[in-house]
């Protein structure tokens, strides 16, 4: 029966199930043999096709050229990344500058503010001293120097 089987009078699969028997010819012993599709597949593994290693190190080589194109998210590979780049790095600059600038304006405030607060206590101190002063010799219990407002000598 197998000498009248003609492959061009058997009907299309469209679709198969695990049950589907499929032809195989040994070749080693000369012998026609049938296999499930069932079968077929719990001992067919990609792992096991002849130059499998071969594919895997190509298609490595693929997604290392893709890598290197693409980038992994920490390098820049084209000007327009670049340019992107460049111009959030001015916009976090801009940021910085506005935000040191205001630090230093604060700053020279508080300074300012410290020197005008050292001024007003300093003339405070000269005023005291001097009403001290100004009691002391009017009451004259001056002492050190002898302050006088007229002198008329004799």
């Amino acid at each position: 029966m197998a000498s009248t089987l003609k492959l061009a009078d058997l009907p299309i699969a469209t679709l198969m199930n695990s049950d589907d028997i499929m032809l195989v010819s040994d070749m080693t012993y000369g012998v026609s043999k049938k296999i499930t599709l069932q079968t077929l597949n719990s001992q067919l593994s990609i792992s096991s096709l002849s130059d499998y290693q071969s594919y895997l190190t190509e298609v490595q080589s693929i997604n290392d050229q893709l890598d290197l194109i693409v980038g992994d998210g920490t390098v820049v590979h084209s000007l327009s990344d670049i340019d992107e780049l460049i111009v959030n790095l001015q916009d976090r600059i801009e940021s910085l500058r506005v935000s040191l600038t205001g630090v230093i304006d604060t700053l020279r405030d508080n300074v300012d503010l410290e020197i005008m607060n050292r001024n007003r206590l300093d003339r405070s101190v000269i005023e005291k001293v001097d009403a001290n002063e100004d009691m002391l010799i009017n009451s004259g219990l001056a002492s050190g120097f002898l302050y006088v407002k007229e002198f008329k000598g004799g």
